[in-house]
């Protein structure tokens, strides 16, 4: 169930240091260096695009596509005109089986917006200022109280890695790596569940000896002695009474400290990468940072090659729209990736 594995992949960004930091250089020097790629000097042309760049915020736009993409392994983005909408797939959208010219039908899930929005279905009504939100066939379809729209397919995109055109879904990066994760999230319990053991101590009395035998007054007082008190706290007892504190073995925390290092070096094996690249610490072969590096960087072009394409796409219909031959439409590129000149 990928929506299902993306929801707990985006759990896991939230929840892990290393998976936040690797998602975000990915997402960061990925989107550096944008650059759309002139065949003519058509001066109306650069202008068009550097307005309508401006307009979609491309920058950001490109960063959230990164982010989708490097997190969940799919991207399902619409053309509003002025703005570009991206969706959370499960929640909000779903692909089709089916294809049209080339490209995936979607599912927009508008009984989850109303569901969202309004606890009748019965009664519901919907104030017409919020159209705008919503591309018009979601919205048409809400006050039709139907479950869901097909998504307009011309304004529809949809990438994906790991899968080929013809899946449904892309197989999020972070899939192999949830195993870890939860080994990860076990070990981190049981070190929860030691600690709390050993903050609450427990304090033995032993009673009696061969020559005094105890009595069940004395074995009530000393059990209840103590139930009320906290802090510093000082008692006198016979010489036949011993009161000691039972220390919980900490030897757990040796162990978990090896197992967690291990369990790491996993994680960042699956995610590609060193712990010298993600925290930036000294350490680590020169060979080492080198595969390091040419993997992220092949990540990143990946992804770039999948943006690309929907990029070209809304800058030929914008053209279209001005009536200006495609010949003069510019192609997005990117500057190579340089995520440490030094190794260059």
């Amino acid at each position: 169930n990928i929506p299902k594995i993306v929801e707990l992949s985006k759990y896991y960004y939230n929840k892990n240091g290393l998976i936040m930091r690797t998602i975000n250089i990915e997402r960061d020097f990925g989107s550096a260096g944008f650059r759309p790629v002139y065949p003519t000097s058509h001066k109306k042309v650069k202008k068009i695009i550097e307005d309508y760049n401006k307009k979609i915020n491309i920058n950001q736009l490109i960063k959230d596509m990164i982010f989708e993409l490097a997190l969940a392994g799919n991207l399902i983005c619409y053309d509003r005109g002025d703005w570009i909408d991206i969706y959370n797939i499960g929640e909000q959208v779903e692909i089709s089986d089916y294809i049209l010219n080339g490209k995936p039908l979607v599912f927009f899930n508008t009984l989850n917006e109303i569901s969202n929005h309004y606890t009748s279905f019965d009664t519901y009504t919907i104030d017409p200022s919020i159209s705008e939100t919503y591309p018009k066939e979601v919205f048409d379809a809400m006050m039709e109280g139907k479950a869901k729209a097909i998504l307009n397919n011309r304004n529809t995109y949809v990438a994906r890695i790991n899968g080929s055109r013809y899946e449904k879904y892309g197989i999020p990066p972070l899939l192999p790596a949830l195993d870890d994760l939860s080994h990860k999230n076990l070990m981190t319990e049981a070190e929860r569940s030691t600690a709390l053991s050993v903050i609450n101590k427990i304090l033995l009395f032993q009673i009696g000896d061969k020559d005094n035998q105890p009595n069940d007054a004395q074995i009530t007082y000393y059990s209840e002695a103590l139930g009320t008190k906290d802090g510093s706290i000082e008692m006198t007892v016979p010489y036949f009474v011993d009161g000691k504190f039972i220390e919980p073995s900490t030897e757990v925390f040796a162990a978990s400290a090896t197992i967690q290092a291990n369990i790491e070096d996993s994680l960042l094996g699956t995610l590609g990468i060193s712990l010298t690249l993600i925290k930036g610490e000294g350490g680590g072969t020169y060979s080492e940072n080198q595969v390091n590096l040419s993997g992220l960087t092949k990540s990143i072009n990946a992804i770039r090659e999948l943006i690309k394409p929907i990029i070209n796409d809304l800058y030929k219909k914008l053209l279209l729209k001005n009536n200006i031959p495609l010949e003069n439409c510019p192609e997005a590129n990117f500057d190579e990736v340089v995520i440490d000149a030094s190794t260059r």
